[in-house]
């Protein structure tokens, strides 16, 4: 089990930030009969074995094979390439058919076109840029493997990459979904501190914005029609709520607030409203952002919280920190940035530090 009283391991990636430590467990696909309620000698049926995880199953439309993403190969720990996989679920014991890979696919998140025959994962395929490279969308041919990007002129990453949110899960719904004409699809955009939701067209290749704001959506679920998405939403001063966009016209979509669930907590809390501010590091633009103490008195001076953050390849974004609201709480500023190396400025400013981390994201930190 994995709260034993002493960990063993031999792997290389033995804990993990979704689950914590997991020594030398790994993570395998299973099916379930939900007709029969019950738990029996053939339900739950492993459909994956072996010293390798198998993350993000997708079924296929008509039911007859998984899509999942793993690493077959001895260096699987040692590397960020991963590969997508079919399984053929009317086998007891299905042999992982492999249909192409990815040099990363950061969320793992599949889809499958409404007809079957393409799959839909955001990723990018240049060995060089590692976990500094844009998340583009690339539909791959589920018959023989092909593989392109769709999304190749579009300078920004997909899925949702906001990070300074300490109140949130791990992992998420945010990968692409299609329409059901399989004309477009559904995707999260990262840009300038927000995560918010388009449409993308695959007949003219642009984004359509079905949402706004100074916010971040951690994950959406459409229905069958697409004339009605239900996203999770968070921003500075709210852990999470759940919003629907629907359709209002042939020119627009309208966002409807659905729950308010934490409206007790946020009316016997104090808390800071940050002020978003643009600094200069060496010519180039950084986004910050400053939590101010809470009751801050004109004339007087506070100590400052500067958070560096971790990364690369996320983005410091409009999403609740408990942790810094209890610093602005107890008389800290508190300030964090952008700085290069980060998603949601063009891939130009995430490269940046790709072989020098520490040293232009720290000018920048140090310019705020």
């Amino acid at each position: 089990t994995y709260n034993q009283d002493v960990l063993v391991t031999t792997r290389v990636r033995w804990k993990s930030d979704a689950i914590g430590l997991v020594g030398d467990y790994f993570r395998h696909i299973a099916v379930v009969d939900v007709d029969t309620q019950e738990l029996t000698a053939s339900s739950p049926r492993l459909l994956t074995r072996g010293e390798t995880d198998f993350n993000s199953p997708k079924w296929s439309p008509d039911g007859s094979q998984l899509a999942v993403v793993g690493i077959l190969e001895a260096s699987a720990e040692w590397q960020r390439k991963a590969f997508i996989y079919l399984l053929d679920v009317s086998s007891d014991t299905p042999e992982p058919k492999e249909l192409v890979g990815l040099e990363e696919m950061r969320s793992n998140d599949l889809a499958f076109s409404p007809d079957g025959t393409q799959l839909a994962v955001c990723g990018h395929d240049d060995p060089i840029k590692g976990h500094y490279g844009l998340q583009k969308l690339w539909l791959i041919g589920v018959a023989d493997g092909s593989k392109t990007c769709v999304s190749e002129h579009i300078d920004m990453s997909f899925g949702d990459f906001s990070r300074n949110q300490d109140m949130r899960r791990y992992g998420g719904d945010d990968g692409p979904r299609w329409a059901a004409d399989g004309r477009s699809l559904l995707l999260l955009t990262n840009v300038s501190g927000s995560v918010n939701l388009a449409s993308f067209s695959l007949n003219s290749k642009t984004l359509t914005p079905l949402s706004e704001g100074d916010h971040a959506v951690f994950a959406f679920s459409a229905d069958a029609s697409h004339k009605t998405v239900v996203m999770l939403i968070t921003d500075n001063v709210n852990p999470c709520d759940l919003f629907q966009v629907t359709a209002a016209d042939a020119s627009g979509y309208k966002l409807t607030h659905l729950t308010s669930i934490n409206q007790d907590f946020l009316g016997a809390v104090t808390l800071s409203i940050p002020e978003k501010f643009e600094a200069h590091s060496s010519g180039v633009p950084v986004d910050g952002w400053i939590y101010p103490p809470v009751n801050m008195q004109a004339g007087q001076t506070y100590p400052v919280i500067l958070y560096t953050g971790g990364g690369p390849g996320g983005m410091r974004a409009n999403v609740f920190c408990h942790e810094w609201q209890v610093y602005a709480n107890q008389g800290y500023a508190v300030i964090n940035c952008n700085a290069r190396g980060n998603y949601g400025y063009g891939e130009a400013h995430s490269l940046a530090t790709r072989g020098e981390w520490g040293d232009l994201d720290g000018e920048d930190n140090m310019a705020l």
